[in-house]
């Protein structure tokens, strides 16, 4: 009995001592409260975590949520750094969601820094007894980003290795003492 519980304490020390990579849930909203017309643009940034580092770290998902009022623009676009992920979608409220997955995956290099740009950049034509040339505007109301990482950078447990590695030198050796005695 005393052996097996001796096993036991060996293989509780050398697996709860193993540290596993977990998932880190990160969200952040900015209140926007902005006003945009034809040829008009507005930046803002997130703070990613300051942990957060490619390739150490697994992109699960990122997205990147806008909240918008009286979109009547067709052709506005929404930027993150330096790449177009889409453009608002037009209605009266309305969410526009894209997804950065593929952007924060190939290692985001910006001082863990994400500009978020959109840009006002249409007239809105209509028939109404005759052409007539409305400004196109859009109103931003917040935006929030939303990334799941894994750290897939832990530390490798070199002590437990050590200690399993010579727990089953010990009784290799107890084993054959005891082959040998018989």
């Amino acid at each position: 009995m005393r052996k097996f519980l001796a096993a036991m304490v060996v293989a509780f020390l050398c697996f709860g001592m193993a540290q596993s990579a977990e998932a880190v849930y990160f969200s952040d909203t900015k209140s926007l409260d902005k006003w945009l017309s034809q040829g008009g643009t507005y930046s803002w940034q997130f703070d990613l975590p300051s942990d957060f580092s490619v390739p150490y770290d697994t992109v699960n998902y990122a997205t990147l949520t806008i909240k918008t009022y009286s979109v009547n623009t067709a052709d506005n676009s929404v930027e993150v750094g330096d790449d177009i992920v889409g453009h608002l979608r037009d209605n009266i409220w309305q969410w526009s969601t894209y997804d950065l997955k593929n952007i924060l995956s190939t290692g985001w290099s910006s001082a863990n820094k994400l500009d978020i740009t959109v840009t006002c950049d249409d007239d809105y034509w209509y028939w109404f007894f005759g052409w007539h040339k409305d400004t196109g505007h859009i109103y931003l109301d917040f935006s929030t980003l939303e990334l799941c990482y894994t750290n897939v950078d832990a530390p490798v447990p070199e002590p437990c290795s050590m200690l399993l590695l010579g727990s089953g030198l010990v009784g290799v050796a107890v084993a054959r003492r005891k082959f040998i005695t018989k």
